[in-house]
């Protein structure tokens, strides 16, 4: 495996992939408000940078990948890039976007304070879910494929009913707005990151607090869960990523970039985890030992890694950046399949 991959040096190939996930607006990153002419003249909208990917996931299948944009999702497959739906209707930016277990439905949360269900081959809304008070941070479905949650500016946690729309329990507790959210994987526990550095681990069933793991220094940006659930990541605008032990609430590893660090993702078939920086790419890390086993960077680019998702058979790694550009690659030898402009 490469130790350094250039996406400038390498040929891109086919590929599918889907991409969903969860973005906060970072104004370290030096993104600026643009007109509504900028972002969508015929629609009154409201987002931070019209370019900024915001989300991304792949589909349960990897076949292919979710990219949210400005107030729009779009669906690509991952074998050529070509677009294959685009889900409009939200007001304002999307922050969060999550596949269905059985990949036939996508699931998003907007700055406009709702997140809907769409369905995902023909782009046609099934569900909207109303009741937060101040924008939709992130969103996540759980494995069983019954239930979601939402986190919100409103400092709460919402787990809703994905059938019926009606929320089933709403966790309070950050005291701050709450940026990221993931069930674990047995979806007995959900794990929540905030503006005031705090993860907390959550039952789902009772609504009561597991364990608060504090040790960040400023807002955490995204969390993600090990396959088993034994482990939970943090991402942090301090610039680090800490690797927990859920069951102990105490730190396994702690990881660092020079700048924020935008997002965090397990990948699901090896010891790694990936994260993404404002400044300095994407870099694979060994959980065991700390070490970098992979960096994907471009030299002379300072794009910065908003969001990025790994797919379920740990092969494939999506990147998304602040310019709108997503990138696919291929995680066991490092190499660039695919290319794509959000739009």
């Amino acid at each position: 495996m490469n130790k350094n991959t250039s996406p400038g040096s390498l040929s891109p190939a086919l590929g599918r992939l889907v991409c969903v996930g969860l973005a906060v607006a970072l104004p370290a990153l030096g993104i600026r408000a643009e007109t509504q002419d900028q972002v969508q003249a015929s629609e009154s909208v409201t987002v931070v940078n019209p370019l900024r990917i915001t989300a991304a996931a792949f589909s349960p299948d990897a076949t292919e990948f979710a990219l949210a944009c400005a107030t729009r999702v779009y669906l690509y497959s991952q074998a050529n890039g070509e677009k294959l739906v685009e889900l409009k209707g939200h007001t304002a930016e999307i922050n969060g976007v999550a596949f269905s277990p059985d990949g036939t439905k996508v699931f998003s949360g907007s700055s406009d304070k709702s997140a809907r269900l769409w369905d995902a081959n023909s782009g046609t809304e099934i569900q909207t879910f109303s009741g937060h008070t101040d924008r939709i941070n992130g969103v996540a479905y759980s494995a069983d494929g019954t239930r979601v949650a939402t986190c919100s500016r409103d400092q709460s946690v919402t787990v809703w009913d994905a059938g019926t729309g009606v929320p089933i329990r709403t966790f309070t507790g950050h005291g701050q707005p709450v940026n990221a959210v993931r069930f674990s994987p047995d979806g007995a526990v959900i794990a929540s990151g905030g503006e005031d550095g705090k993860l907390i681990i959550w039952d789902t069933g009772s609504g009561s607090v597991i364990s608060t793991l504090s040790k960040h220094t400023k807002r955490i940006t995204h969390v993600d869960f090990s396959p088993d659930g034994s482990q939970v990541l943090s991402s942090s605008e301090d610039g680090t990523a800490i690797l927990w032990d859920v069951a102990t609430g105490k730190d396994i590893l702690v990881v660092k970039h020079p700048e924020i660090t935008t997002c965090v993702a397990f990948v699901h078939d090896k010891q790694w985890f990936v994260t993404g920086s404002a400044t300095q790419g994407a870099k694979v890390w060994d959980t065991a030992t700390g070490t970098t086993v992979q960096t994907f960077s471009e030299p002379g680019k300072s794009d910065a890694i908003t969001v990025l998702d790994t797919s379920n058979d740990g092969i494939r790694l999506l990147l998304g950046t602040d310019k709108g550009t997503a990138t696919l690659y291929d995680l066991q030898v490092g190499t660039l399949l695919l290319t794509v402009q959000a739009r």
